[in-house]
């Protein structure tokens, strides 16, 4: 379970997430210059492409990314969405992807959504695994600085949704999740108002009671409703480092607590870390579970042929 958010303010646009799970997969801060080789299933190899940054599982030489960001701001984080995603096999006349590699690709031959949205209109996802590894079912939110986009692909084929909220969570899909936010209209940041019978009188007991009725819980639905809501009634200040908070008060709004949710015996899903992305300066800020200290990395030294490693932790 995971939640993934892009804010466009008036300074910046930030695009970030929460990585919840049950267990590390010893996860890297990893940078891809432009002249390292990045090699695809179906589509051969890239000797020179666009640089990116960002967090994955690294297996040798080859990184399995979560999310990250490439030198012209595209931006990109895959969620669970398991019990809709769909992976086909290789279909003749498509660009064919395994699902580990589509970040990677997106990134090494994109510069914009714009961009994006071409390629993924031709694109198959494929069912093929990275060695033995189990597949992960995903869907995935794509930003730039100026908008972000939804991609899932069910059984009926590739899916991609212009993206008005700016988040994404899990299971159910996007449109579902998107709806839903109709019954949530009556939330509100301000002092209720009594709407119950002009004859009675209520009293306005507390502080924060126009928010009574938003959900709680850490179930995916109800995450992306706390999410949206606090997103779009969040109040960004003028400086990077005042912008940079905001965005991870917001995640923090949607954290998970280690022990809060059993997915097994003793096993209880927690947010590993949170990321974000600044997509005009090139800087990761990201902090984990165990150290809530925000810490950098920006984008550099594009020209190399080497990738560069840094322990989460």
């Amino acid at each position: 379970m995971c939640t993934g958010i892009f804010v466009k303010t008036k300074k910046l646009s930030l695009f970030g997430r929460n990585l919840d799970y049950e267990k590390s997969f010893d996860e890297s801060i990893v940078f891809v210059p432009r002249y390292k080789k990045v090699s695809f299933r179906y589509l051969g190899e890239l000797n020179k492409h666009y640089a990116f940054l960002g967090i994955c599982h690294l297996d040798n030489d080859t990184p399995l990314f979560y999310d990250a960001m490439n030198e012209y701001s595209l931006c990109i984080a895959g969620l669970n969405f398991v019990g809709e995603c769909t992976y086909f096999p290789y279909q003749e006349g498509k660009i064919n992807i395994c699902s580990f590699e589509l970040i990677t690709y997106l990134l090494s031959t994109c510069k914009s959504v714009k961009d994006a949205k071409v390629v993924l209109e031709k694109m198959n996802i494929t069912n093929d695994q990275y060695k033995n590894y189990s597949l992960s079912y995903l869907h995935w939110i794509i930003a730039d600085e100026n908008e972000s986009i939804i991609l899932e692909q069910t059984k009926e084929g590739i899916k991609i949704y212009d993206d008005d909220i700016g988040v994404l969570t899990n299971n159910p899909p996007y449109l579902v999740q998107r709806y839903n936010l109709n019954n949530y209209q009556y939330l509100s940041s301000k002092q209720v108002n009594n709407n119950f019978s002009s004859s009675l009188d209520f009293k306005k007991y507390s502080r924060g009671m126009g928010l009574m009725g938003l959900p709680g819980d850490n179930s995916s639905s109800s995450r992306y409703v706390r999410a949206a809501f606090m997103k779009w009634n969040s109040i960004f200040g003028d400086s990077v480092e005042s912008n940079i908070n905001q965005f991870f008060h917001i995640l923090n709004s949607v954290e998970q607590i280690k022990g809060s949710c059993e997915v097994a015996p003793n096993e209880f899903e927690y947010t590993l870390y949170s990321s974000c992305y600044n997509l005009k300066d090139h800087v990761l800020y990201y902090k984990t579970y165990d150290d809530f200290s925000i810490k950098s990395i920006s984008l550099e030294d594009l020209d190399s042929n080497k990738i560069k490693k840094w322990f989460l932790n």
